[in-house]
């Protein structure tokens, strides 16, 4: 009997407006909170997330990290994401565990539907095509790690692109529970079907296989919006109504690819200046 799981969306970001929205493409929503940068080192690619204690109260601080090959992509449009310039990626998705379920219960379905809906990273245009999935496996646990053992599904599907093409994408969805929270942190890594045998599939692997928390513990932060390092560090107080939106979106976009403000968005953000504060 095949079991649907209704997956829980995360909070509406209508924070994230950036050039990227403003264009027409929505922004995706990965339901990440960043304590601080997404980073690389070599290939190894880590966050510092803010998710969901297991008793809703308060937060946990998870440090997730994975291997890749391709370079951090910077820009208000990613949380945190590796890719190419060809659209081979591995980014996460944060999603809530279904009230009555176990991490280990969870379906496939459970996780294709977090990864592919229509509001994530491939459904600009509509809700990718899902064509194919294998059944969860689950990897050797490590009593190193502050996190469940991995679980993968392999997945196949299509995806819309602006001009209305499908391009057959295939790809891996890794997932682990962070000690102490009732969040998961998915990894989906996934290159166009026709780089699948030419060293796409190695590439996904890789960033899967390598997927996992190195560090949870409790935070007194929630897991909202404005507990976002980029937007609760960087909010711009004190403009005209009007014009603080669309002004702080597009000083947001700057701020985080060259990580720093001009003209009066960088007198705003001085400490002490608008309200604004370096830290929490």
């Amino acid at each position: 009997m095949l079991t649907t799981f209704a997956v829980n969306t995360p909070p509406q970001r209508t924070w994230a407006v950036g050039p990227s929205s403003l264009s027409g493409k929505p922004r995706p929503e990965t339901g990440v909170v960043l304590l601080d940068a997404a980073a690389q080192s070599g290939k190894t690619v880590s966050a510092e997330i803010l998710c969901t204690d297991t008793g809703k109260q308060a937060g946990v601080s998870a440090v997730a990290v994975f291997e890749s090959p391709y370079s951090l992509a910077k820009g208000n449009y990613y949380d945190v994401e590796a890719r190419t310039k060809d659209g081979d990626s591995a980014f996460i998705q944060v999603a809530q565990l279904p009230s009555g379920f176990s991490f280990e219960a969870l379906e496939s379905s459970f996780f294709t539907n977090a990864a592919l809906g229509p509001t994530g990273r491939f459904g600009s245009y509509a809700a990718p095509q899902i064509t194919s999935v294998s059944p969860v496996k689950t990897g050797a646990p490590s009593a190193k790690l502050p996190c469940s053992p991995t679980r993968y599904v392999d997945v196949a599907f299509n995806a819309l692109t602006q001009s209305g093409f499908e391009v057959p994408r295939r790809g891996v969805i890794a997932a682990v529970q962070p000690s102490g929270s009732s969040d998961l942190l998915l990894l989906v890594s996934s290159v166009a079907a026709a780089r699948w045998k030419k060293g796409g599939e190695a590439d996904a692997r890789l960033a899967a296989e390598s997927f996992r928390v190195t560090s949870a513990r409790p935070s007194k932060l929630q897991r909202t919006p404005e507990n976002d390092y980029r937007y609760s560090g960087r909010s711009l107080k004190g403009f005209d109504a009007d014009e603080t939106e669309i002004q702080a979106a597009l000083a947001r976009e700057l701020s985080t690819q060259s990580g720093g403000l001009e003209g009066k968005f960088a007198a705003a953000a001085r400490p002490g200046v608008n309200g604004f504060s370096p830290n929490f």
